[in-house]
């Protein structure tokens, strides 16, 4: 098996990070998903969501997503 490896214990070199807002107005609803994944390999690292808010809570929805994204890079990368 050489092309096997742990992947909890390798840092992946490069970092994809997604966020993905849905605002349904005519139903008073939002919803936001942010994800870290490893873009060579597909690995989800983490994933976060709010799955509920109404549209009123925008603004509060996508400071949310601005921390969590920030937090998340900041979990995933070790020091230099």
């Amino acid at each position: 098996m050489r092309n096997w490896y742990q992947q909890t214990l390798t840092q992946p070199e490069v970092l994809e990070l997604n966020a993905r807002l849905g605002v349904i107005p005519q139903t008073d609803h939002l919803q936001v998903l942010v994800e870290l994944k490893d873009p060579t390999t597909g690995v989800l690292l983490g994933q976060w969501s709010r799955p509920h808010g109404r549209m009123r809570d925008l603004e509060t929805f996508v400071d949310w997503v601005g921390r969590t994204m920030l937090r998340a890079v900041d979990d995933a990368v070790g020091p230099f």
